[in-house]
């Protein structure tokens, strides 16, 4: 081991011991939707891939709550095509953790914080 080696060893090894391990041991991202905070507490939770709507992935969580998307917003939807809990609009692409919710005709405030899912979750 050359000396620059040795030397990278020990910075390291004293940066993990006083900060901890290293970001790689963050959870890694899924294709998931983790919503939180919600006034209407079956859209919280997890919600993962469960078909398409509107030519985009539609996410459902274990409430049989979906994220839905419909021309230019994304819905939080109760089940069986019930009323629109939560929304937001945008005119770009986007993904459902890319928006600010706002809370709709059924939903109860406060609107979530809505964010991509993560294997800890």
């Amino acid at each position: 081991m050359n000396a620059f080696a040795s030397a990278f060893g020990l910075v390291k090894g004293a940066f993990t011991s006083a900060f901890g391990p290293s970001a790689s041991s963050a959870p890694a991202l899924i294709d998931a939707v983790f919503v939180s905070g919600a006034g209407t507490e079956n859209a919280n939770g997890l919600s993962s891939p469960d078909g398409t709507s509107g030519g985009r992935t539609k996410y459902t969580n274990a409430n049989s709550v979906s994220f839905v998307w419909d021309s230019s917003e994304y819905y939080i939807r109760a089940s069986g095509g019930g009323g629109d809990i939560y929304y937001f609009s945008t005119n770009s692409p986007a993904n459902p953790w890319s928006g600010t919710y706002i809370t709709a005709g059924d939903g109860s405030d406060p609107a979530p914080t809505v964010r991509q899912g993560t294997t800890a979750d």
